[in-house]
């Protein structure tokens, strides 16, 4: 059986954007201020290889006129001079939407939703849940915001509440230091493995993260990508209007990219996490971790046909099982080649 021309699942866990708020730790209350971007325009330098290697053959007008005619207008975002601290405050909603494929071959679906429901009984949500909420302790959804003193995440779900300190190299095999810690995060992965599965319900989990970075420092918003030739701007960040206000923010996709690094099923030795994409992309090496389409390989769509292939199939709990549910509840469109017209 080959895979459909239409197979698509909606993603069962979604952020939101994420908004930086500023405070100073020295106070006893934290009133959070929202952190707002600012425009300002500077010389750049020549720094690339080719421009060095064409400064060589330019005269000496030329060259006085390249180091004065870089001016550049960029978003910048920097804590107010009186506070040290920043707040980052966003949520993720867990809505099981693992089982609502949509596929124009009634045999395929059936064998994707029976995947997932052995998954569900075999192994159950807590070992992705856990990795999930991993990726909160260790502080994995700051970025570059990561590197600050007295670093702590709260998580909430509903009246249920506490702190963590953020570990940044804190696993997915690490043990809590703290009894109440671990007790506290067993619960949370509980209620978010039910979450999964959950038919249902919605599950709102709220999440903020502080740092102290030092008085009037720099924070790191998502960036846009601009396709626009009348922008005027070499660099622009992203800020949301809330309560009247603009506010520095990331992108829910910055999150979510975050939230699902927990793929260390691409290899038997693998040495780091990746995102739980189609073909794996690892940014910190330039590769792709996954790759290839037929049964043997382990890109997704290899997954999705070896699952389709009465004699080879994949084990709920193997390595290539884990990946598959946590690409369908990462989302997406997993659509084999159409008809050549």
């Amino acid at each position: 059986m080959t895979l459909p021309s239409v197979n698509a699942i909606t993603r069962t866990i979604s952020p939101s954007h994420g908004l930086f708020y500023s405070f100073d730790s020295q106070t006893k209350q934290q009133n959070n201020q929202p952190i707002s971007l600012q425009e300002i325009s500077l010389i750049g330098t020549m720094g690339s290889l080719k421009e060095g290697e064409k400064a060589k053959k330019d005269s000496e007008a030329d060259k006085e006129q390249k180091l004065s005619s870089n001016i550049q207008t960029v978003d910048t975002c920097f804590l107010p001079p009186e506070h040290d601290s920043y707040c980052l405050k966003f949520n993720l909603k867990i809505t099981s939407w693992v089982e609502d494929v949509i596929s124009n071959n009634p045999d395929a679906l059936k064998i994707f939703r029976d995947f997932i429901t052995r998954y569900e009984k075999e192994v159950g949500g807590k070992l992705l849940a856990s990795r999930y909420l991993t990726n909160l302790i260790n502080g994995k959804f700051l970025w570059r915001n990561k590197y600050a003193e007295n670093r702590q995440v709260t998580l909430q779900i509903a009246d249920k509440k506490h702190d963590f300190n953020i570990d940044l190299g804190f696993g997915f095999n690490d043990k809590f230091a703290k009894t109440q810690d671990k007790k506290a995060f067993d619960g949370f992965v509980e209620q978010f493995a039910n979450a999964l599965f959950n038919k249902d319900d919605a599950l709102v989990l709220y999440v903020e993260a502080s740092g102290k970075i030092g008085y009037g420092q720099e924070i790191y918003p998502s960036q846009e990508f601009v396709n626009d030739d009348k922008e005027t701007k070499s660099k622009v960040l992203f800020d949301v209007f809330s309560k009247g206000k603009r506010v520095a923010a990331f992108h829910s996709q910055k999150i979510g990219n975050a939230i699902r690094t927990i793929d260390t099923w691409y290899a038997e030795n693998a040495t780091h996490a990746i995102p739980v994409d189609p073909f794996g992309p690892d940014k910190d090496n330039q590769d792709l971790r996954r790759k290839g389409v037929s049964a043997k390989d382990n890109s997704v769509y290899s997954m999705l046909n070896r699952l389709l292939d009465e004699k080879k199939g994949i084990e709920a709990n193997s390595d290539a099982g884990h990946y598959l549910m946590a690409c369908f509840i990462r989302g997406g469109v997993y659509s084999g080649k159409g008809k050549d017209k």
